[in-house]
């Protein structure tokens, strides 16, 4: 039994690695990024991310939303495959990258 679930739960991980995320046109996308508490993170911080679609690129800024927690926010106009990365001057937040697929809205 045991050996069933670490099965399914590896194969589980392994799924959600290559899960596409799907986000309908106009509709916002989030970044969540975990990040430092010590000083004060709303002035000391500067976080921003650049979103691009392959023919343009937004840049927008983050900010601190409470507890060590960072967002960035971002609504595509354009549908199609969108590819993100932050800038920041805190090295754990610097750099970090993603994606999302832009689907027509509802």
């Amino acid at each position: 039994m045991k050996t069933k679930l670490a099965a399914f739960l590896m194969f589980f991980c392994f799924c959600s690695l290559f899960a596409q995320v799907n986000v309908e046109k106009w509709k916002i996308f989030e970044v969540t990024l975990n990040g430092p508490v010590k000083g004060n993170p709303f002035k000391d911080v500067k976080l921003s991310g650049t979103f691009t679609n392959g023919i343009e690129s937004v840049s927008v800024p983050g900010f601190y939303d409470g507890n060590g927690i960072y967002k960035i926010r971002f609504m595509p106009s354009k549908e199609g495959k969108w590819i993100y990365f932050t800038s920041c001057n805190v090295s754990k937040l610097n750099n970090k990258k993603g994606r999302f697929v832009c689907i027509p809205a509802k």
